[in-house]
């Protein structure tokens, strides 16, 4: 059995586990690392949203006054791009999808 990384959030090492045992689940360790930074980046896709939550979507300029949107939305917007990529690349689009997942 292979030991699920502690510094995943509880939905990324639920994710992990439903890839990762199994009998017909590819254990090698290239797959095992790939799967691991796909769901570090989960997490911190997670994290940038809680603070864009935290935040609002505009923030005021402390020079000019004028509010604009907030940086973290196109961060945002990057990550999510980067995590589909590497959800695809890795071979984990036939697996279930962790944006359909209760996050």
């Amino acid at each position: 059995m292979i030991k699920v990384p502690q510094h995943l959030s509880a939905k990324a090492k639920e994710i992990f586990k439903t890839h990762t045992q199994g009998e017909y689940c590819n254990k090698s360790s290239g797959r095992i690392a790939a799967i691991i930074m796909v769901l570090e980046g989960l997490d911190r896709l997670t994290e940038i949203r809680e603070e864009l939550t935290r935040q609002g979507l505009w923030v005021q300029s402390k020079r000019s006054g004028l509010r604009r949107q907030n940086p973290l939305v196109k961060t945002e917007e990057s990550q999510r791009r980067y995590l589909l990529r590497a959800w695809r690349k890795f071979g984990l689009g036939r697996d279930p999808n962790p944006f359909y997942m209760n996050l």
